[in-house]
């Protein structure tokens, strides 16, 4: 079984749509690509996940339970999933154990469960998701490809610039839309993010960009357990739980990812004609804190993670 996981924000599911083309290719009866069609047939089952984890057979809806590929994430509305319209109120509460349940049944009957993994996916929910994933992952030997952006500051910048984006817009769009979420500006291109898209929400509702302390330390907490629980410093003990590999954005392309996974790519080396510049979101003031305090925390610790120095 193979995962990739990342840091939110990385831009993983361009280099994911490429991972899960390899399961399809390569490992299409003994994996469960997500999202999926509850039509889609393995082993002689037509599956879909319920609340309580079980799976059903001769499921005639032909639509996804899941829209968005991180699967972990327990958010209680997740844009797009019809699973929540089934729903009753009462069992929205422990949805992440359900799921778990659910990769845990798929295992026992032969099935892996091919998913994109955010950090922000374990260390934002019930404590014992993240004990569940490393525990499970390890004892079944799961080969994860670990993807990071060379350029820390810059995913630094990205991550507080929709961490501020979302809930916002969200605000501004209560009792007018559906609630957003990132799966709503991403687009299956090299570049990932529907800038135009992302522009035109920012203009129409006036969105303010701020630096912000808890996001900061949010942004920590995120990095620290890739880098320290799942890739592991070097000299101790965690550097030998799992089986990885480091994949670095800066370096990636679709003819290196198609050599790699050995597959044709769904995707093109598309980087878009617009761009979005996180840093002029942010006031001159801002910028000038963050850039100092980044600095700090990258000669004492981000450099020790592998990330070169002269970046932020």
């Amino acid at each position: 079984m193979k995962l990739l996981i990342s840091l939110p924000y990385s831009n993983s599911q361009w280099v994911y749509q490429v991972l899960k083309t390899h399961h399809r290719y390569h490992l299409s009866n003994t994996t469960i690509l997500l999202p999926q069609f509850k039509s889609q047939t393995l082993t002689g089952y037509k599956y879909t996940f319920t609340p309580k984890g079980d799976m059903k057979t001769d499921w005639k809806e032909e639509q996804s339970d899941f829209a968005c590929d991180n699967f972990l994430d327990d958010s209680y509305k997740i844009s797009g999933d019809k699973f929540w319209d089934s729903v009753d109120e009462g069992e929205k509460g422990p949805l992440i154990q359900s799921k778990i349940r659910w990769i845990e049944m798929s295992k026992r009957i032969g099935l892996d469960v091919c998913y994109n993994v955010e950090t922000s996916n374990l260390v934002g929910n019930d404590p014992m998701c993240k004990d569940w994933f490393k525990t499970f992952y390890r004892q079944n030997q799961t080969m994860f490809y670990v993807l990071l952006n060379k350029d820390l500051w810059s995913h630094w910048i990205r991550f507080l610039f929709f961490t501020n984006l979302i809930p916002k817009l969200n605000e501004k769009l209560k009792y007018k839309a559906k609630p957003v979420d990132f799966t709503d500006f991403i687009l299956n291109t090299r570049s990932v993010w529907n800038v135009d898209l992302i522009k035109a929400y920012i203009n129409e509702y006036k969105i303010k960009f701020y630096y912000d302390k808890e996001i900061w330390k949010r942004f920590l907490v995120n990095l620290r357990f890739l880098h320290e629980e799942i890739i592991g410093l070097k000299g101790t003990p965690t550097d030998r739980f799992f089986k990885k590999e480091i994949l670095w954005l800066e370096d990636l392309s679709i003819e290196n990812l198609q050599l790699k996974f050995d597959c044709p790519s769904p995707l093109q080396n598309n980087l878009g004609n617009s761009k979005l510049k996180f840093e002029n979101y942010f006031s001159k003031e801002a910028n000038d804190f963050m850039k100092k305090q980044f600095a700090e925390y990258m000669q004492k610790e981000f450099v020790y993670y592998g990330y070169p120095l002269g970046k932020g």
